[in-house]
């Protein structure tokens, strides 16, 4: 608890450079290796592919193959942004509309009124609008980042949210987006990270994290030394396994689990001064990637692991910092897990998206961008 409030009165972002090799400090794990990115190359031909999508405070915005500049899906104001999400195959961005109120100086109240459905094509459009009838008090269980609770896909055309008014009650539900189908009351579990195929979660369970069973609710496995509450989990894309972030004598290890939560090995150790963020398994299952964060020198740190090699890369590249109970949404892999999209304000004065050939450590400039990523898309 002492590290991350020292992280949060430390970490004013600034711009982030590479100074050296020793800012990623490994104790035990897989093999480090250190490869550092050379200056960013020209882009190829052919930059990007698929869609890329960023939030910041004013807008939802997306960058897509063949098109010269990025294009809104939604702008703030009525829309709350953080609360949005992509639906799995990249077609749709679900996003919750409506008011904030202002009962008195400590009532501060987010009243949402309907869920749009809006398509990701160059010309967006409003598919849908699916009535939602909640509100939420600033400080809740229920608000993320000093927002709504965020809306979360369970395939490409059901999505679940929380609903109710603070008078009435909350409960989760769940409905499918195409239909006219009413909602669903859903088991509601306050969970941390969803497997893939929807069956098992990491929730919070009488104040630390266990693996939790989505037909039922019922706790499989307490995980022992989880960093709580900003618990960092990235799952396998076949849900076979899942790596978390854990604090041990002190340290920061990267702790990998079968889907049943035994423990299968430890990737990598960081030193006591560091910061694990940013964590993400690769589409393709091949590799995972997080950033390492050091507090002393304001550098964050991308890092790649090589699953079948049980390798850990330091890659030199810095990437955007960012706390103070923001989201970090900082990376993206494509969708065939050769390359991350990461924001880094490295010899630039304001945020640049670049992309990072994980095969020969390449990388070159995108396209200027501010905010987070939120993912990377067919």
């Amino acid at each position: 608890m002492l590290l991350k409030v020292a992280v949060r009165a430390l970490c004013l972002a600034a711009i982030l450079t590479a100074k050296s090799p020793a800012a990623f400090a490994q104790t035990t794990g897989w093999q480090q290796l250190e490869r550092c990115a050379g200056l960013p190359s020209a882009a190829p031909l052919e930059p990007f592919d698929g869609l890329l999508v960023t939030v910041d405070t004013d807008a939802t915005r997306v960058y897509r193959a063949a098109v010269a500049t990025t294009y809104v899906l939604s702008f703030a104001g009525g829309n709350f942004l953080d609360a949005g999400a992509i639906s799995p195959d990249g077609r749709y961005y679900a996003v919750p509309n409506g008011v904030i109120t202002t009962v008195s100086n400590s009532d501060v109240r987010y009243v949402v009124q309907e869920i749009r459905i809006v398509t990701t094509e160059t010309v967006p459009r409003i598919v849908k609008r699916l009535p939602w009838r909640a509100s939420f008090p600033v400080g809740t269980r229920f608000t993320s980042s000093g927002d709504i609770p965020r809306i979360r896909w369970l395939d490409n055309a059901v999505i679940q949210f929380v609903d109710g008014t603070i008078s009435e009650g909350q409960h989760a539900v769940q409905v499918d987006v195409f239909s006219d189908t009413a909602p669903i009351e859903a088991l509601e579990i306050p969970a941390i990270s969803v497997s893939p195929d929807n069956t098992l979660a990491l929730a919070i369970v009488d104040g630390g994290i266990s693996l939790i069973s989505l037909s039922n609710g019922e706790a499989l496995i307490a995980l022992p030394d989880v960093l709580f509450p900003s618990a960092q989990v990235a799952w396998s894309p076949d849900s076979a396994r899942f790596v978390i972030a854990q604090l041990r004598d002190g340290n920061v290890a990267l702790g990998l689990f079968t889907r049943d939560g035994a423990a299968l090995d430890t990737v990598v150790t960081l030193a006591p001064e560091q910061v694990l963020w940013n964590l993400r398994w690769s589409p393709d299952g091949s590799r995972i990637a997080f950033s390492a964060f050091d507090p002393q020198s304001l550098e964050n740190r991308l890092v790649v692991v090589d699953v079948e090699a049980r390798t850990v890369t330091d890659t030199c590249l810095p990437i955007v910092a960012d706390v103070d109970g923001a989201a970090l949404s900082e990376l993206a892999g494509s969708p065939d897990g050769t390359r991350l999209a990461y924001i880094t304000t490295q010899g630039a004065s304001r945020g640049q998206i670049q992309v990072y050939s994980v095969n020969d450590s390449s990388r070159y400039n995108l396209i200027p961008a501010a905010g987070r990523l939120l993912g990377w898309y067919p």
